[in-house]
């Protein structure tokens, strides 16, 4: 992610698109379903250079790289079958429904918090300039495409959300540095520290 955001400076927009690229496919081992986020990288070439052809064959030249370095390690290993079993991009809706309406709830109420401050991050920054607001458009699609990725894979645990977490900071970051009151802002800040603490402790 911060190698897309930084392509707003134009340098070096090839290398950035290839080495994130890179990433989010090395990412799809753990998660096969993170391939979505390739999406981010095609938006961030459309966005930012979308005319300079060389740009799009680099991101083409992403998947091939990584399919031979991958089939290489696994010829070696003995373990070709690994591409075939890992990326089928099934759903398994046996995991998926009856949704736990706990877990369904807490991600719902996590999914509308970071949407209210996305809205108020544009509405913020909508003074700023198109350039900090293309970076918040990239960061809410980061967001979003996390949300179906956590979605989507097909596992009883829920760690995949952590993959929303550093978009949602972003947002976090972007909507204190928006309040101007000094004495509202301490609040929020010793409150976002005492209360995952009283939290934790709870918990024990």
């Amino acid at each position: 992610m911060r190698r897309l955001l930084s392509i707003k400076s134009l340098k070096n927009i090839k290398l950035k698109i290839f080495d994130a690229g890179l990433w989010i496919c090395v990412s799809s081992i753990f998660y096969e379903w993170a391939l979505l986020y390739l999406l981010l990288v095609v938006a961030a070439i459309y966005i930012y250079d979308p005319k300079n052809i060389r740009n799009w064959l680099v991101f083409l030249s992403v998947g091939v790289c990584f399919f031979m370095i991958m089939y290489s390690i696994l010829v070696i290993l003995n373990e070709t079958s690994f591409i075939k079993t890992h990326y089928n991009f099934t759903v398994n809706f046996n995991l998926i429904f009856p949704i736990k309406w706990w877990s369904s709830l807490k991600l719902s109420l996590y999914g509308l918090f970071n949407i209210a401050l996305a809205f108020s991050t544009f509405i913020y920054l909508g003074k700023a300039g198109m350039g900090k607001v293309i970076i918040m458009r990239l960061v809410a699609l980061s967001f979003l495409i996390g949300l179906v990725v956590n979605f989507l894979v097909t596992s009883e645990n829920t760690n995949a959300v952590m993959i929303t977490f550093f978009p949602s900071v972003i947002f976090i970051v972007n909507y204190l540095e928006s309040i101007k009151r000094t004495k509202l802002l301490e609040l929020i800040l010793i409150s976002s520290i005492v209360l995952p603490i009283i939290v934790f402790v709870t918990k024990l």
